[in-house]
């Protein structure tokens, strides 16, 4: 469906909208920082039609599309000040913005139609925040979480640790 040019950025992440599926929405990282982008690709015809939703980002592990918006998390190989969960509209044109979540390196997301949920790279622990106040992050869990699921009622979590241990839990929202 898409193969990019640029010798400096490699897909990290893709995901698909419900509200858009005619496209897939992928996470573009660079090696020098600079590069990377989100874009939104048509499955099918040329992808020299693919629209940039954002451009100039540094790493991106993971996105998401939740409801009119497009999350991406950036933190590991990622400057101090430039770690964070970006926000972007789904459609070109719309503006982005990065969330400073203010603690560790946020790598996996989920969304649901009011709460962000992420987890950390670089220490145990998930997080949430309200997806109209995102900068105003707190703790539901502080075990490694290693996958991360949402659905209306719950949330579903791969936990484990480096030796082997671990399980598949759900948990309430609010932790």
């Amino acid at each position: 469906v898409f193969n990019d040019p640029l010798a400096k950025v490699h897909a990290m992440s893709i995901a698909l909208s419900p509200a858009d599926p005619a496209y897939i929405f992928v996470a573009a990282s660079s090696t020098d920082g600079a590069n990377g982008y989100i874009k939104r690709v048509p499955k099918a015809g040329p992808a020299t039609t693919a629209d940039n939703l954002v451009t100039g980002i540094y790493e991106a592990y993971d996105i998401i599309v939740a409801g009119d918006d497009v999350y991406w998390s950036q933190g590991d190989g990622v400057p101090q000040n430039a770690r964070g969960i970006g926000q972007a509209s789904r459609k070109p044109g719309g503006g982005s913005s990065l969330i400073k979540t203010s603690v560790g390196q946020p790598d996996l997301l989920a969304a649901d139609a009011t709460a962000l949920y992420w987890n950390l790279y670089d220490q145990p622990g998930l997080w949430t925040a309200n997806r109209t106040a995102p900068a105003n992050p707190r703790e539901l869990l502080s075990s490694s979480v290693h996958g991360l699921a949402v659905d209306d009622a719950k949330l579903y979590l791969a936990l484990g640790d480096n030796s082997g241990a671990g399980s598949i839990t759900a948990m309430a929202k609010d932790g």
